[in-house]
């Protein structure tokens, strides 16, 4: 699926574990909101560094895995595991 992804981080807890977030737009389900609402993805970290630039638009492939519930109820969460570049959203930067 095509998003428009706004930024993308990694990082390193404590005892190792590596997590990745993407933020991506999309359109509010409410019809009286105007502009975009911002969504927050569970990303695999090896694929947020292949990430080049933001905001762009991505052909993203979103799998469900089941999120373990330490201390609360396992739930559903979306989780990128392959991003594809299509095309920036606003003009890059040449290096000088």
């Amino acid at each position: 699926m095509t998003l428009m992804v706004l930024g993308a981080s990694a990082r390193t807890a404590k005892d190792g574990r590596r997590f990745g977030k993407v933020l991506v737009a999309t359109t509010p389900t409410d019809a009286e909101f105007r502009g975009m609402n911002v969504l927050e993805l569970d990303a695999d970290p090896d694929v947020v560094a292949t990430m080049p630039t933001f905001p762009g638009l991505y052909d993203l492939q979103i799998d469900l895995r089941v999120r373990d519930g330490f201390r609360e109820k396992n739930s559903a969460r979306q989780f990128v595991t392959v991003a594809r570049f299509v095309a920036p959203l606003a003009p890059v930067k040449e290096k000088a």
